[in-house]
């Protein structure tokens, strides 16, 4: 049996779909299975799946009779796995050659440990872009769960905390945990906060994963105006409040009531993030373009 198993779902994925199979098979590390599941596409993804399945015997692939939706197909990648850890890649992300050796190296021998890396922004070209998550490294890795899950909580979730999900656990709790993976707004950062109970994650400083910005992110942001100005703030607040009832609804009723009153310390945090993103996303596309 392999130690590691990679589930990546894919909807369409045509367009990225070979870059992210050919990052993983060129892995420094070898010892894994592949598995994908195609989401019932109706383009040409599942005669990628089946070319590449062909090449190497690493890999095993999966059609979807109907679209069973993203979280469905999140979740049949990881059921299927039967090593000892798990990690999920994205169909449109890529990884560094020795980003699997890294993460192993890191939780091997290690129960209850998880591991993350770097994340780096890019563009659909391959140019970087400005994000607050660009270089971000990951960890939460504190002995006690409460804390781990608190810090996890206070964190904005538009610094990029949702890539977490793509670090590499323990096979088991990933199990443990799949019923609490749900098709909700922001439902893979209250994944992880419930994976959180489980294991602590370190970060592996030189173990990469590229993610490639939507072209919905890597619109150019309009200009701010005095309404905007105004408003911006009030919805950052807003959505930071529906946010929190996502992951207060988890807990219980002591963590329900310290989560309420960090609200006091987590809105802020969230309004003055999206402040700075959108103003340096306006400020990166002014002086390089979309392009």
């Amino acid at each position: 049996m392999t130690r590691i198993s990679i589930g990546l779902p894919v909807y369409n994925g045509e367009e990225c779909l070979e870059r992210a199979i050919t990052s993983i098979l060129d892995q420094t590390y070898f010892d894994f299975e592949l598995i994908i599941s195609d989401n019932a596409s109706v383009d040409q993804t599942w005669a990628i799946c089946e070319k590449y399945s062909r090449k190497d015997n690493r890999i095993r692939i999966v059609r979807q009779k109907f679209n069973v939706g993203a979280i469905g197909n999140f979740a049949s990648v990881a059921a299927i796995a039967k090593s000892e850890f798990f990690i999920w890649a994205a169909h449109d992300d890529y990884w560094d050659r020795n980003r699997l050796l890294n993460l192993y190296n890191s939780v091997a021998n290690r129960p209850g440990v998880a591991a993350f890396g770097v994340l780096r922004c890019v563009m659909r070209n391959g140019g970087e872009a400005r994000h607050l998550a660009h270089n971000c490294a990951f960890s939460y890795d504190y002995k006690w769960n409460f804390l781990r899950r608190l810090v996890y909580y206070i964190v904005p979730e538009n610094l990029g905390k949702a890539n977490v999900i793509y670090a590499l656990w323990p096979h088991a709790d990933i199990v443990r945990c799949l019923p609490s993976l749900r098709d909700a707004s922001f439902g893979d950062c209250f994944f992880v906060h419930e994976l959180l109970i489980g294991c602590a994650v370190i970060d592996s400083h030189e173990a990469v994963m590229y993610k490639q910005l939507s072209d919905k992110e890597a619109q150019r942001p309009s200009a701010i105006g005095v309404a905007t100005a105004i408003l911006l703030p009030l919805r950052a607040a807003v959505t930071c409040f529906v946010i929190s009832f996502g992951y207060i609804k988890m807990i219980s009723r002591f963590e329900k009531i310290l989560y309420f009153f960090l609200l006091i310390v987590k809105v802020p945090l969230f309004v003055i993030s999206t402040i700075i993103s959108r103003q340096n996303n306006r400020e990166y596309f002014l002086t390089k373009g979309a392009a």
